[in-house]
């Protein structure tokens, strides 16, 4: 099963109050983005973006990060990102969190990243809630909690996170917050790989080497029945 998460997330969680106009303009940027037109998409989401829209503001964010029709400007991305956080947009404001984490366009600061991938995370936004769930395991900007950490990766991990289900594997692999558990540790490197998440596959590979050939088995039927519950939640029908 490749990736089953919920990718409509990517592109906002914040549909509702937009202004006809606004929402307009946004779709024409998108559109205008999609088809590589990269000066056609500034000039919309400037004007949607201009109107308090929380989405242009966010792509406007994203073109200066990625460098897309201007230079890369993390500086310039970490404004538009705040602006668009500030109107509660939940991608961004991972977006927000992951520059205050790395000190990128902003001055690195550990306790605002993890505030803002908190925002993030309880509007249910996945990104935001494995980001959040990596602050508590490490202990970045927020008191060390591998079992907080893997409360946050089993809620990203059940919208298809990949990312999520290979923290998850390998908190299952190290007893991190859970129980010692390789059987569920290789059900979820397993699904991981099964979304593309760099390295998954690799790893329950290597993990596939210390098990019994009935260990192995009993995680396979786990992952499968986990994928097959999941697809069926997705098209309403669990």
């Amino acid at each position: 099963m490749k990736h089953i998460a919920f990718r409509l997330l990517s592109i906002g969680v914040i549909v509702g109050g937009l202004s006809a106009p606004a929402w307009a303009d946004y779709e024409s940027g998108m559109a205008a983005l999609a088809a590589g037109d990269y000066g056609a998409a500034m000039i919309e989401f400037r004007r949607s973006a201009a109107q308090g829209d929380a989405m242009s503001q966010r792509a406007l964010g994203i073109m200066y990060f990625k460098g897309q029709g201007v230079n890369v400007d993390p500086v310039e991305a970490a404004q538009w990102f705040s602006l668009a956080a500030g109107r509660g947009d939940a991608p961004a404001q991972a977006y927000l969190g992951a520059l205050f984490a790395t000190g990128t366009g902003v001055q690195r600061d550990q306790a605002k990243a993890a505030e803002w991938f908190r925002k993030s995370a309880e509007q249910g936004y996945a990104e935001g809630e494995v980001r959040l769930g990596v602050m508590y395991f490490q202990g970045w900007g927020v008191a060390k909690d591998p079992q907080k950490a893997v409360e946050w990766f089993k809620r990203a991990a059940e919208k298809g996170n990949g990312h999520a289900q290979y923290r998850l594997g390998f908190a299952y692999k190290h007893g991190q917050g859970v129980a010692k558990d390789r059987v569920e540790a290789l059900k979820w490197y397993t699904i991981a790989a099964s979304e593309g998440y760099p390295r998954a596959d690799e790893r329950a590979q290597a993990l596939t080497k210390d098990m019994t050939k009935a260990e192995v088995a009993e995680s396979q039927k786990r992952a499968a029945d986990w994928q097959a519950a999941t697809i069926k939640r997705l098209e309403g029908k669990g």
